[in-house]
């Protein structure tokens, strides 16, 4: 795991990030979208960046959030949960750390970290609820069909009554 000290982005982690995550999987030429932040936009990036065949194209400041896929979709649930986290942390004052000119420090990363762990047992809770839901929809779905054929027959039972009766009434007829 590679972070930086500051938790901003810098070159050596964008470089890691390109050569470990992005790296030189396909000889064809990729396009990499991302926003202005000045590690992506270095000499040493954009260098890299060809060697690995990818063209890159910047977002204007302040448009990433209505462009990128990610942070309009993907990262909605996560900036909300840890917004949450982040709220109740700052409401229990029991969790909080100070510097030594008593200011507030950051919640610490084992912190956050044990908040995301928490979301993803939540996760994987719904989507084992969502799994459930589905096998019982398909249960249903499977007793409605059944519902429906047993209709069907009642259905084409009943016609054939009405055509005994028609045929019993016209005999009938004669009859008279």
């Amino acid at each position: 795991m590679h972070f930086s000290t500051n938790g901003w982005m810098n070159n050596r982690l964008t470089l890691d990030y390109l050569s470990t995550v992005i790296g030189s999987l396909t000889f064809n030429k990729r396009l990499l979208v991302w926003d202005a932040y000045r590690c992506h936009t270095s000499e040493a990036i954009r260098e890299e960046c060809k060697k690995l065949k990818l063209h890159t194209a910047i977002t204007p400041g302040g448009c990433t959030k209505f462009i990128q896929a990610p942070d309009v979709v993907w990262n909605a649930c996560f900036k909300s949960h840890m917004r949450s986290c982040y709220d109740t942390w700052l409401s229990e004052p029991s969790l909080h750390e100070f510097t030594k000119a008593v200011n507030m420090k950051a919640p610490s990363r084992s912190l956050v970290l044990k908040e995301e762990k928490k979301m993803n047992l939540r996760m994987n809770f719904v989507l084992k609820e969502e799994k459930k839901m589905n096998l019982r929809m398909n249960f249903v779905l499977k007793e409605e069909k059944k519902m429906n054929l047993r209709m069907n027959f009642v259905l084409n039972e009943e016609k054939k009554m009405n055509l005994r009766m028609n045929f019993v009434l016209k005999e009938e007829k004669k009859m008279n």
